[in-house]
């Protein structure tokens, strides 16, 4: 091997590194701009559960159903365990299977809605 071709074999490796490094840092930008823009979602989503939850408590608020909606206020107060979830899950599951489209339905169905995204998030899983 001469040196004409170890400077050509030089090139190759110094091309091939740069290009390697190129791909890594458009990757990384990209992996940067999606992780700030899934960052900004989930605030934002976060923000509209924290002003819509107060107001979908008080709707669904009734005199006849005290555990209801003391799961519901701990929810809206960010007391609630996994396994009141899991309770107020099946009640608001019971109001959206059987009730009819009124504020109460649209009320549970939304804060349904918000137990399954809570559900997700925790990983909860019904032990029988």
């Amino acid at each position: 091997m001469n040196l004409n071709d170890l400077s050509t074999l030089g090139q190759l490796v110094i091309t091939g590194l740069s290009i390697i490094v190129s791909i890594a840092l458009v990757y990384f930008g990209f992996v940067n701009k999606l992780t700030d823009r899934l960052s900004k979602v989930e605030a934002r989503t976060e923000l509209f559960w924290v002003v819509l939850e107060p107001h979908l408590a008080g709707i669904i608020h009734s005199p006849t159903h005290a555990t209801r909606d003391e799961l519901v206020e701990k929810l809206v107060k960010k007391t609630i365990t996994n396994d009141e979830i899991l309770d107020l899950n099946q009640l608001l599951t019971e109001i959206t299977q059987k009730g009819k489209p009124d504020d109460k339905y649209l009320a549970a169905a939304l804060l349904l809605a918000r137990v399954k995204i809570l559900i997700l998030e925790r990983a909860i899983v019904k032990v029988e």
